[in-house]
């Protein structure tokens, strides 16, 4: 967890108290579900609005992993997404409905994806091998189908709208690269370079724990063996912002 100078523990005190003091007011709760909406800034902007009161800053940090094995070219590709998100959380009163929380400044940092190859042995990966070109990419939007952020990034990422695993297309921050040569390894930094996401917010009864925000990416790459090559895209993988 990462806090700002403002983010004290009388701040978050004091944010907490308001909840509480809310409670002294008459709400009329129906049901028990919680409802998670999106609050989008449009596509190529990031949203500067900082909502009140302030509970904290803090950082996710992620590793995820996908294996595809060709057989065709005789290896195994282990891919590998892995960096941070960093974010801002508030709660406040939401009038009948409870509370509000909200999920701001939502930056993807540092998302580094690395390709290992390995030797295709009956089934299974054993020792290194090499391949002589890989086109590889990341890319990210919201893990649920029916959760569609809003977008922003900085060269070398890209907005698009593409394949999405189970869900057709879908807009999407992507990062994708063809390298050359051969080699047993292959990455792509994305240092200082990042995507950033629009405001979520989740509206909750008094005695609820908000829904947060979770992001999905999938992998794609392309090994070659010289005249020869394989394609792959694998599922999609979920990194929820649960630290508020």
């Amino acid at each position: 967890m990462i806090r700002a100078v403002a983010s004290t523990r009388s701040l978050r005190r004091a944010a907490l108290c308001a909840l509480v003091l809310s409670l002294l007011y008459p709400l009329s709760v129906s049901g028990t579900a919680s409802a998670a909406t999106n609050t989008p800034a449009p596509v190529g902007h990031s949203v500067k609005t900082v909502p009140a009161p302030f509970l904290g800053n803090y950082k996710v940090s992620f590793t995820k992993h996908w294996t595809f094995k060709t057989r065709p070219l005789g290896v195994c590709v282990l891919f590998t997404v892995s960096g941070n998100f960093t974010y801002s959380v508030s709660a406040q009163p939401a009038g009948v409905h409870g509370y509000a929380y909200t999920w701001y400044n939502q930056h993807l940092n540092d998302s580094t994806l690395t390709a290992d190859i390995r030797a295709y042995d009956r089934g299974a990966c054993k020792g290194r091998a090499t391949t002589t070109n890989m086109e590889m990419g990341q890319d990210w939007t919201g893990y649920s189908c029916s959760f569609n952020p809003s977008i922003s990034v900085s060269i070398p990422w890209a907005i698009s709208v593409g394949f999405w695993p189970s869900c057709g297309n879908r807009t999407q921050a992507e990062h994708h690269h063809f390298y050359p040569g051969k080699y047993s390894d292959y990455i792509q930094y994305n240092s200082g370079d990042r995507a950033s996401f629009g405001n979520y917010t989740s509206l909750i009864a008094p005695t609820q724990k908000p829904t947060p925000p979770c992001y999905g990416v999938y992998v794609e790459g392309t090994p070659y063996e010289r005249n020869k090559s394989d394609s792959y895209a694998g599922g999609s993988q979920q990194v929820c912002l649960t630290k508020y």
